[in-house]
């Protein structure tokens, strides 16, 4: 399968941030962002954020696991495997969050948003964003979703930066873990060749109990 448009659409976002990133401070984007505050915007961002917090990912992977087990299995890999990078990597360097830099009276927060102050990078919301949009692509057969997915997991990041969660580095390289790991997963998985002709990774709790159609060999 060819996943070009992504990873194109990915080096692209990938440049113009490292651009960014010389070009201004991580406080100077932070303040700019806090700037464009509006009631549409924060529902927006809230949303998108929302996609990474594993939530809904979980209830993806389980409905997608109960047609075929291998989903759940490969799911909970993508999402595991690039988390614990980013989080060891959070308790080694322990950065302050936005809220913990600035303190409270000079940002501009939006109601209902709980900040916190310590562990800001990476950012775990991107990693996960782009873990579980990385998943959705990679079982994909379309590959006109392939923009889709990469624009969901930037909004998923840049979100953190709208809604005072993260600094932009944390959602750059919280990326560049994500992409990279998931990449090794995904190709590490479909060249297992013991695992992906097992039985028991490809059964299929929907053939065995509503497709009485499909024999028992292909459960």
């Amino acid at each position: 399968k060819s996943h070009n448009q992504f990873y194109y659409g990915y080096a692209i976002f990938a440049i113009l941030s490292t651009i960014l990133l010389i070009t201004y401070s991580n406080v100077d984007i932070t303040l700019w962002f806090n700037t464009k505050h509006t009631e549409l915007w924060n529902i927006i961002f809230i949303f998108f954020t929302n996609l990474g917090d594993g939530i809904l990912f979980g209830t993806l992977i389980f409905m997608l696991g109960f047609w075929k087990i291998k989903y759940l299995i490969n799911g909970l890999i993508f999402y595991i495997a690039p988390n614990i990078i980013t989080h060891i990597i959070k308790i080694i360097y322990n950065h302050p969050r936005p809220l913990g830099y600035f303190g409270p009276d000079v940002l501009n927060q939006i109601e209902g948003v709980e900040l916190y102050k310590n562990f800001s990078f990476p950012s775990g919301h991107t990693t996960s964003g782009f873990a579980i949009f990385m998943f959705l692509l990679f079982i994909s057969k379309n590959r006109n979703y392939d923009f889709i997915y990469l624009f969901s997991a930037i909004m998923v990041g840049i979100s953190r930066v709208y809604l005072l969660q993260h600094f932009y580095i944390d959602i750059y390289v919280a990326s560049m873990i994500s992409v990279f790991i998931s990449t090794f997963v995904f190709y590490y998985l479909e060249n297992n060749n013991k695992l992906y002709n097992a039985k028991w990774y490809n059964y299929s709790f929907y053939n065995k109990f509503f497709n009485k159609n499909v024999s028992r060999e292909t459960i």
